[in-house]
This record gives structure tokens, C-alpha cells and sequence, in this order.
């Protein structure tokens, strides 16, 4: 329970500190102390009061600073450290004065004149982590200048930060280029992956019981925790989302203080054994509500309660990603092509690439081939470029899929190799891995083990099980691919495109002919390897006219399309399975060759 009349409120903290102080009084006592006082009347305090800063208290080597701005916080750590570099440009380097800086946006505590809390503490651990000379600023400072200052910050991953409970995102300053592509530094800020951000504010304990405040703050963090392992999204950390608990919050205003593109707000109201958890995502670039749901559960083990409620909430938010997707599809469509950072380039080329024609192919490996000209280095839109080359082969719109397929193998490998490939393009990469052994290499054995581990690493991605039903069904491992799909549902509720695609070859598989043409039917997409099993069930089931009527569709759409084409093409690890299909498209009326 908070303490009352504690005040606390969201600030940018900063916290320099002097590189090698002792080292240097003990060499210089006078010239450094001189000199730090210069820098200190000349330089540092008016850069900070000329950004809106306020110096909260100053130790012999260092200063802490709150600003009400971050982007304040950070354009006078900027101009600070480039400052004092030129002005001790001539002191010999063992002399030299040079300053670490952190930056950080988190909640604070107000005492007097002093400011404490994990907001602070974070700011001066950042600092802690900055090379001399240079800064650091946590994610949630981050999405704050993204795009706002002509600088580039670097993603060095998540630090253990000393007496800090969670792990912290870490941005550190790149230097400035001085040469040819000095000029593309503003472009490559907002170019920085930028994944739509998710802010899950403190559930509100409606039980009027506060010795159940715990309850509600343990849903909340498991929700994040959760959220935070799915990587399609960044994730706002949780000493920030509850500096706003136990407030009436605007969404919008929330959104602007943290970055935030959506919101997940709910409420738990606990009574006995049992507990009503209500949750609404909001786009809070509209205000418009993605999903609302409400749960009821009940037990006597508060923590196995806790778990499946988090799996419950996040499990369905899931079933809204299709729609999360959809609102940044449209963001992205309303920009201006200059402004299409690495992460719109994705997106713009997946609004084309689910359309699985040899044209979307093309185009979507034109739109990430351009960004890949502009990002050389993003193993995400490497991975990408090579999922066309993948469709390209199995699908038949190349005349040397092997070739394809080894392209596809070494975009991957690259991509793979990214340090700074977000946890959506691994996702992506593996999908990719288990693909390229099925379809190049044929190693069945070894294409299950990597899909198997893919199913483990994201177990509520409902996509991703519904991606890996088709390699089961090709493996022969049809228990597998059903219990893959019947999860997918679960996750996925409403079911997307792709899904129902895959479901309906993994029921022609299992032999039920009428589930398979009902699943394949409904899905607007009209692939090849969509139209081959329309037509192989529907021969199946007896109606050749239908399916004869698919085949000039796939003849249509694939030009040269045969069975022996197909023979050859079709990765089924059991020769049954093939002869199987192939036999029922013979019934079709497709060519022999």
C-alpha cells in the first residue's frame, strides 16, 4: 500500500560524473580543481539552465539533474559533453578532464529539495554504464527523442543495473560521423527499429480490501513480464507504467509522456476464491478501443490464480494482434516515403507480401530491398527478403528454386547473425531455419526438432503455431500438426488469414476432406499451394467438377504446373503422402506434364 503524502511525480533525470576524479586531484589538485570550476560557471550550468534543468545537488565530482523534459535532459547532455571535448582538446590526455553521463525518464520521489526513488537511482547507474566522454539513456528516455534530436543512439541491449530489481534497456550516443554520411545522422534516429510500444498501466484493486493491492500489481507485472517476451512489441518498463498508479490517467497524455502507441488498462475485483479481472487496449494515436474483455476465475492458490489469469489476458490479446497489425499498417501506408524508417519498410512490404502471389513476392522484396539499401546492416529485413525467395521456390514462380532457396539460406544465416535483431526478426529466423530444412535440404528429423523449439520459445504466438502445423503436416507428424492447431486456436481466436490456410491442409491431411475445403475456402488467400489442396479435397470428397474448376484456376496462376512439376517440388517426408495428393489431383484433371 502507498505510503500517503509520499509525492512522487514522472521527471528526466540526469547524473554526470568526473572521469578519474581522485587520479586527477592527486596529480593537479589546483589546475583540476580550476579547471572544473571554469567548465562548471562557463559551460555546465548555463547549458543546464538553458535546456530547463534543475540542479537538485552536486558531490565533488559530479551533479544531479532533473529537467522536465527528456529531450531537454539530453540535447544539454549533448552540448555539455561536446563542449568540454573542444575545451580540453589541448590538455594532455593523462590530464584531461572528461565527464560519464546518464540519462533517464522514471518516477521520483520528492523530498525537500532532493529527489529519490528508482528513477534516480537508474539515472546514476546509466552513468556508471557511459564510456568516458560519452552518455547513457535508458529505453523509456529513448522513445522519448526518438526523432527529436539530430544524434544517434545506439541499442546495446538490457543491463543488470547494481541495487536495480529489473533489467534496464540501454541506448548508448554513436559519435558523429565527419565524413560522407554526416548528412544522414537525422534520418538514421527516426530509421532506428521502431516497434509499436505497449504501456500496461497498474490494474486498479477494486476490491475495497487494500491487503489485495498486492494482487492487482502482481497481475500487472506478469502482464509485462509476458508482453515483454513476444518482441513484435517494446514493452514501456514498470517503474514507469507505475508512476501513474493509484491516478486518473488520460490515455493520450500517457501515451505522450511515455511513447507509448498503445495502452492495456483493466481492473481486478477479488472476493473469496474468486476474482473478476476486466482489460481494455487502446490505440492511443486514436482512442479507439482494439479489444475489451472481462475474466472470471477462482482458487484457493493466489499465485497458480495470478498465472492463469496473466495467461488468460495475454493469451486473448493475442487474438487482437491481427487488428494491433492492421492500425500500424495504416500508419505506415500514411507516410510519406522519405519518412519510412527499417521497421515501416517491414511493415510496408508485409501489407503485400500476405498476398502470396509471384507479383506480391516481387513487390515485397522490392519495398525491403530498398530498406535493406538504406539499413545494410538489419538482419530483419535481410530475414524478410528471404521469405520471398522461399515462397518463390515452393510455390513455383522461380524456374530454379534451389537457387532461391540457397539465397534464402544465406539472407538468413546473415540475418541471424544480427546482434541487434529484435526478438521478432529471431522469430521470424527461426520460422525461417525450420522452412529452409524442409524445403532445401529435406532433413525432416532436424526441420521438427527447430519447429519444436520454435513452439517453445513463443508459446503464445498463435501465428507461429499455425506456421508450424504445415511443417508437421509435411514431417507426417499429423498428431502434431492437429495439436498445433487446436493451440493456434486458443491463442489466435479469430483466426487470420495464414491460419485458415494451414488448417486446411493439415485436415486434408488427417483425411477430412469436408473440414479442409471449408477452412481453405474461407481464406481470401488464393496461392498455389492453397488451390492444389482446394482441388485435391474437393476430388477427394467427389466433387470433380468443383474441383476441376480450381485446377484452371491454378493452371491460370501457374503457368506449367504439372504433376510430375509437383512431384518433384512437394517436400512430404513419407512417398504415401505425396502419391496420396498427387493421385487426387491426377483425379482433378491436372497434367501428367
Amino acid at each position: 500500500m502507498a505510503d500517503e503524502g509520499v509525492q512522487r511525480r514522472l521527471a528526466a533525470i540526469l547524473a554526470a560524473d568526473m572521469v578519474g576524479y581522485s587520479r586527477l586531484i592527486g596529480a593537479d589538485e589546483e589546475g583540476t580543481i580550476a579547471r572544473q570550476k571554469a567548465h562548471r560557471a562557463e559551460l555546465i550550468d548555463p547549458e543546464i539552465a538553458s535546456h530547463g534543468g534543475r540542479i537538485v545537488k552536486t558531490m565533488g565530482d559530479g551533479l544531479l539533474v532533473e529537467f522536465a523534459s527528456v529531450v531537454g535532459a539530453v540535447k544539454c547532455a549533448v552540448a555539455v559533453q561536446q563542449a568540454i571535448s573542444e575545451r580540453e582538446a589541448d590538455v594532455p590526455e593523462e590530464r584531461r578532464i572528461q565527464f560519464r553521463i546518464g540519462v533517464n525518464l522514471g518516477d521520483i520521489v520528492i523530498d525537500g529539495d532532493d529527489i529519490l526513488g528508482d528513477g534516480v537511482n537508474i539515472a546514476a547507474r546509466l552513468e556508471g554504464e557511459a564510456d568516458p566522454g560519452g552518455i547513457c539513456i535508458s529505453g523509456d528516455a529513448y522513445r522519448q527523442v526518438l526523432g527529436k534530436i539530430d544524434h544517434i543512439f545506439e541499442d546495446v541491449g538490457e543491463r543488470s543495473l547494481k541495487n536495480i530489481a529489473e533489467p534496464v534497456s540501454v541506448y548508448q550516443l554513436k559519435p558523429k560521423s565527419n565524413g560522407a554520411n554526416a548528412a544522414s545522422v537525422p534520418d538514421a534516429v527516426i530509421e532506428k527499429s521502431a516497434r509499436p510500444c505497449i504501456v500496461v498501466l497498474p490494474f486498479d484493486n477494486m476490491s475495497g480490501d487494500s491487503e489485495q493491492e498486492y494482487f492487482a500489481d502482481g497481475i500487472t507485472e506478469d502482464i509485462i513480464t509476458e508482453l515483454s517476451k513476444w518482441g513484435e512489441f517494446s514493452v514501456i518498463a514498470r517503474n514507469s507504467a507505475f508512476t501513474y498508479k493509484g491516478q486518473p490517467v488520460k490515455v493520450q497524455k500517457v501515451a505522450d509522456d511515455l511513447g507509448a502507441d498503445f495502452v492495456l488498462e483493466g481492473s481486478v475485483r477479488k472476493s473469496g476464491e474468486r476474482v473478476r479481472i476486466t482489460g481494455q487496449f487502446i490505440d492511443a494515436h486514436t482512442g479507439h478501443h482494439v479489444w475489451a474483455d472481462k475474466f472470471d476465475e477462482s482458487g484457493e492458490d493466489l499465485f497458480d490464480l495470478q498465472d492463469r489469469v496473466t495467461r488468460k489476458i495475454v493469451t486473448t490479446l493475442g487474438g487482437a494482434y491481427g487488428q494491433i497489425r492492421k492500425n500500424e499498417y495504416q500508419r505506415v501506408w500514411s507516410k510519406p516515403a522519405s519518412s519510412l524508417g527499417e521497421y515501416d519498410c517491414f511493415l510496408r512490404g508485409h501489407s503485400v507480401f500476405y498476398g502470396f502471389t509471384a507479383e506480391a513476392m516481387k513487390e515485397a522484396r522490392d519495398i525491403w530491398s530498398e530498406g535493406l539499401a538504406r539499413f545494410p546492416n538489419s538482419g530483419l529485413l535481410k530475414i524478410k527478403i528471404g521469405w520471398t525467395h522461399i515462397f518463390d521456390a515452393m510455390y513455383g514462380y522461380t524456374p530454379d528454386p534451389v537457387a532461391a532457396l540457397t539465397e534464402a539460406s544465406a539472407l538468413s544465416e546473415e540475418g541471424l547473425a544480427d546482434k541487434n535483431l529484435p526478438q521478432a526478426g529471431q522469430r521470424y529466423g527461426l520460422w525461417q531455419q525450420a522452412a529452409l530444412l524442409l524445403w532445401l535440404k529435406r532433413e525432416h528429423a532436424n526441420t521438427l526438432r527447430v519447429a519444436k523449439s520454435v513452439c517453445q520459445l513463443f508459446p503464445f504466438d498463435g501465428e507461429g503455431l499455425a506456421l508450424m502445423t504445415q511443417i508437421a503436416n509435411y514431417c507426417g507428424e499429423m498428431g502434431l500438426a492437429e495439436e498445433w492447431m487446436k493451440e493456434s486456436i486458443v491463442r489466435d481466436p479469430h483466426v487470420p488469414e495464414l491460419a485458415l490456410k494451414n488448417f486446411g491442409v493439415v485436415m486434408y491431411s488427417l483425411g477430412d476432406f469436408d473440414a479442409a475445403i471449408d477452412y481453405l475456402e474461407k481464406t481470401s488467400i488464393a496461392d498455389p499451394e492453397v488451390l492444389r489442396y482446394r482441388a485435391a479435397s474437393l476430388a477427394a470428397a467427389g466433387r470433380l467438377d468443383d474441383a476441376r474448376a480450381v485446377i484452371a484456376e491454378l493452371i491460370e496462376s501457374l503457368p506449367g504446373v504439372s504433376l510430375a512439376m509437383l512431384g518433384q517440388l512437394i517436400p512430404y517426408r513419407y512417398p504415401e503422402d505425396l502419391e496420396r495428393e498427387l493421385e487426387h489431383l491426377r483425379l482433378a484433371g491436372l497434367p501428367e506434364s
